[in-house]
């Protein structure tokens, strides 16, 4: 199946249905379930590959895009690369895709996947840097302290720790480092089966990557 048209109708679905439940050899071009519209998430591929599989009782005998490894991997080779970035702004596809290969990732907070989510990826979903946008590229890119027993993380100057088991923003700092910081404590806890509460320091972290994404500066 390709691409998601405005124009698919029941009847496409239908005679899609058909045909793999015929034996029809089928690739699908990807499992996005979602995809960012201006009014919000809206179906994507993955949701109607879904559909059809529910209703013909089969799976996709392929996956082309991501997470699955062929497209990467055709790509690293095309290009000879040495040091291959996956960049992307979707935790289950972009980012898991890196892990699968086993290059770094760069998440940008510029579509599908939100903060909260970041906080709570599961180890195969977690990029190696995130970004608000792409400009990150062209930054340095400062580290992250949070020793593994730790209840605090710091990157640059900002400041995140746990108190009483809920997520805290105690320096906001500069741009997403705050973000990072909060990402790194939340998976240190998440691997040793620790439950944070991210609720309350959503809005801060939220709000640290529309002041990146808008250039305002470091977030007060």
């Amino acid at each position: 199946m390709q691409g998601f048209s405005p124009d698919l109708t029941w009847r496409d679905l239908a005679e899609a249905t058909y045909a793999v439940r015929a034996g029809l050899p089928w690739v699908a071009t990807n499992m996005d379930v979602t995809f960012p519209t201006p009014g919000g998430p809206a179906p994507g591929n993955g949701s109607l590959v879904r559909l059809v599989s529910v209703a013909a009782g089969r799976e996709p005998d392929a996956v082309a895009g991501k997470p699955e490894p062929p497209l990467l991997t055709e790509a690293i080779a095309r290009l000879d690369s040495t040091r291959p970035l996956m960049v992307g702004d979707r935790l289950d596809t972009d980012i898991e895709a890196g892990a699968r290969v086993g290059i770094p990732s760069l998440l940008v907070l510029t579509g599908v996947s939100t903060v909260g989510e970041l906080l709570t990826a599961a180890p195969e979903q977690r990029p190696a840097f995130i970004g608000a946008d792409l400009r990150v590229l062209q930054e340095s890119y400062p580290s992250v302290e949070c020793p593994v027993s730790s209840s605090r993380a710091r990157c640059g100057e900002a400041v995140v720790q746990i108190e009483d088991g809920s997520l805290a923003v105690t320096t906001p700092g500069q741009g997403m480092d705050a973000v990072r910081a909060a990402a790194a404590l939340c998976w240190a806890h998440a691997d040793r089966a620790r439950i944070i509460d991210i609720v309350d320091a959503l809005p801060h972290l939220e709000q640290a990557v529309t002041a990146a994404q808008s250039g305002s500066g470091p977030v007060r």
